[in-house]
């Protein structure tokens, strides 16, 4: 079968200018990547920005190269026009098996314009998955939990669930460590205690001010918490540097209290089970 010279220069024509698109959309992308280096090294950008646009930007550049090439078709206008007659059944099957991708995409846009997080982020994402911000795709967003996994979240679903962004303004975080004591301990002992070993942590950082260090104000404030079913909850606020350290504190000081509790007779309790049996 012999292909006329015209047929063929069309076919390569496509062929070029469809490959001419992806590279120039290539080129946007490692010249944006350089522009946010040289622009991140001298002040803090948001990435999520440079995202918008090089997302944005190569994806016009591909519809118009697309675009381009079919049009050098000549059979495309009856092409278009028997496509249209069934435009209806296309459009809601089509509708239908796209919903969920349609439904990251917008959902995508939401994130990357409204901007609730963006890269390097600690996020939790209901009351499952929590990490940090790796990626942000328009279908979805990638993060990194403290096991080292990569999550991969649809964007729909982070848009309709409810988003705890540790790093939205503050880099550091609050956490209360919890210990649990007798009602017989002695209560100011146990604080003492819990607060030593609190303070010379050094996850545990000082956000007082002048002012609150002049009038001797702890570094970690103890309280007590409430009263339980057998025991006394004492609650330490510490302030750590990121919501990893948050996690690290609960391990780290229940060991190092545990011991100091051991040192000065207070009690930890538990629930005693007395059976009685019938003389």
């Amino acid at each position: 079968m012999n292909i006329p010279d015209s047929e063929f220069a069309r076919i390569a024509s496509m062929i070029i200018i469809l490959l001419l698109s992806v590279g120039v959309g290539w080129i946007i992308k490692k010249g944006m990547f350089f522009v946010y280096q040289k622009s991140s090294a001298r002040h803090k950008t948001d990435p999520g920005r440079f995202l918008l646009i090089t997302s944005f930007l190569r994806l016009v550049i591909l519809l118009i190269g697309v675009s381009y090439a079919i049009s050098l078709e000549p059979h495309v206008k009856s092409l278009t026009t028997s496509l249209l007659a069934s435009a209806g059944i296309a459009t809601a099957i089509i509708g239908f098996a796209a919903k969920d991708v349609l439904a990251n995409f917008v959902s995508g846009a939401v994130i990357i314009i409204f901007r609730p997080f963006t890269l390097t982020h600690w996020i939790k994402v209901g009351n499952l998955h929590e990490g940090k911000v790796e990626e942000i795709k328009m279908l979805y967003t990638v993060i990194r939990d403290t096991s080292n996994r990569r999550l991969i979240i649809p964007n729909s679903k982070i848009v309709s669930s409810d988003v705890v962004n540790s790093s939205y303004r503050e880099d550091h975080v609050r956490e209360i460590v919890k210990f649990q004591i007798s009602f017989e301990s002695d209560i100011e002992v146990a604080k003492k205690i819990i607060r030593e070993v609190c303070e010379k942590s050094p996850l545990s950082i000082d956000i007082r001010t002048d002012a609150q260090k002049q009038d001797k104000r702890p570094k970690v404030e103890v309280r007590l918490l409430e009263f339980g079913t057998y025991s006394i909850i004492l609650g330490a606020l510490v302030w750590v540097q990121n919501p990893v350290d948050a996690l690290k504190v609960h391990w780290i000081f229940n060991e190092e209290v545990k011991e100091g509790f051991n040192k000065a007779g207070i009690v930890i309790p538990y629930p005693n089970l007395i059976v009685k049996r019938d003389e």
